[in-house]
């Protein structure tokens, strides 16, 4: 089951690390609006 495609593999970490950075970053400026409202 090892036999992935190298590129996809890659396209699906990327996306990955991007939907967690995304998350983070909402989740700050969420927290900041909570904070200071």
């Amino acid at each position: 089951m090892k036999k992935v495609l190298p590129l996809e593999n890659t396209k699906k970490t990327k996306s990955n690390i991007f939907q967690i950075h995304t998350s983070r970053i909402l989740l700050r400026v969420f927290l900041r609006l909570t904070y200071e409202a």
